[in-house]
């Protein structure tokens, strides 16, 4: 347990008064904070108002902060101006001056979609030549990035705010208006796929007797769900299948996972129970 909290400012602690209040009710076993304004007592009347007046005092000043900025934005988009954040594909970083290769590719793109090419064949042209996309972590395209970048209605010159087209942009267009609403009803036609369902340690676990892959699937009829190796080889069932009968796991089926491994970098260990 706790004696004394040491914070250089108590709103780095938190700026939201019920979590103020369970600080105060953790604070029961002697706990005081201490920050660059003072000694707050969470055993006395008196450090509790104090301390309970300065986190109000955060939460108003957050509350105000935000505000402010929420103008700012809403100002911007009013003046069609972009509001900082990450360089977008296209544009230098002020959002203002158009990357000449990188309109180019976008014209390309945009004209191939219109006349039938999937986004996946963009994603994959563009990966395959080396174009990386400025905010992914892992730099490479998907089909989803090609799609939300091309129906952005930045690259057609007109300034969005809070998922709404709120008037013309200052900065210049890459893609035609035409071009961009022929985009908009051809991928609407084409909504995206669901996303494909992940479960726990997806992608992590081996199995120790043919080295693939487990995943979850349904197998066999098996009404409830199974974790199977890649080939489809080794498995551990759980559920009743069509027939009614149960499907207990087998001992074989649990050492098939138990002596699975799980994969950490270039490193194997077995799974441990």
């Amino acid at each position: 347990m706790l004696d004394v909290l040491v914070l250089y400012d108590l709103d780095r602690l938190t700026r939201v008064p019920r979590v103020g209040e369970d600080i105060i009710d953790l604070a029961s076993g002697g706990l005081s904070v201490v920050d660059g304004n003072g000694v707050y007592d969470l055993q006395s009347g008196d450090g509790r108002h104090r301390f309970r007046n300065a986190i109000n005092n955060a939460a108003l000043e957050s509350d105000k902060t935000s505000k402010r900025m929420r103008r700012k934005k809403e100002q911007l988009a009013a003046d069609g101006r972009p509001a900082g954040g990450g360089r977008a594909f296209g544009y230098e970083q002020d959002g203002m001056i158009v990357v000449d290769a990188e309109a180019e590719l976008l014209r390309e793109a945009a004209a191939d979609v219109v006349k039938g090419a999937s986004l996946t064949s963009i994603a994959r042209r563009w990966n395959a030549e080396g174009v990386k996309p400025p905010q992914s972590k892992k730099g490479t395209w998907t089909a989803t990035q090609v799609r939300v970048l091309l129906t952005n209605p930045r690259h057609a010159g007109l300034r969005a705010h809070q998922g709404a087209v709120v008037g013309a942009a200052k900065w210049p267009a890459i893609i035609e208006s035409k071009t961009h609403e022929r985009l908009r009803l051809v991928l609407d036609k084409n909504p995206r796929p669901p996303e494909r369902q992940r479960s726990l340690l997806t992608g992590l676990v081996i199995c120790g007797a043919c080295g693939e892959k487990m995943h979850r699937s349904k197998v066999n009829g098996c009404a409830g769900d199974a974790v199977q190796s890649g080939a489809g080889h080794h498995r551990l069932r759980e559920g009743v299948d069509q027939g009614g009968a149960d499907r207990r796991a087998r001992d074989q089926d649990l050492d098939d996972v138990r002596h699975g491994r799980i994969r950490q970098g270039d490193r194997r260990a077995p799974v441990r129970r």
